[in-house]
């Protein structure tokens, strides 16, 4: 299995048994994720609707710490995605999808 893979397995947990020939992988907590193989393998994710997301080794199965390029380092888990904790604010998000071509967050710090 490619290096990434399992690495995004372990990191995120809940892949489903089925894997994409094209390195799509569905992660029943977290959604659509494609990982990248070359060169090989890279702690770089493709969320289908969270966009580009770096995630580094070494983390504990479903316990997600990622840096995103709008909110910097957010964290999340099997219990509670949607909702991310944004450490550069020290707040929650909630992340309610994509409307119109881009991210819809929730801010419960400045209720925005």
């Amino acid at each position: 299995m490619i290096t990434l893979l399992v690495f995004a397995a372990n990191a995120i947990g809940g892949f489903d048994s089925s894997r994409d020939p094209g390195n799509w992988n569905n992660i029943d907590w977290f959604g659509p994720v494609y990982a990248p193989t070359e060169p090989y393998g890279t702690p770089w994710i493709y969320h289908a609707q969270m966009g580009w997301l770096y995630v580094p080794y070494g983390q504990e199965p479903g316990s997600l710490w990622m840096w995103d390029q709008e909110f910097g380092w957010i964290w999340t888990s099997y219990v509670n995605y949607p909702f991310l904790y944004h450490n550069n604010s020290q707040s929650w998000l909630y992340y309610g999808g994509i409307q119109q071509s881009s991210r819809i967050f929730y801010d419960f710090n400045s209720q925005s």
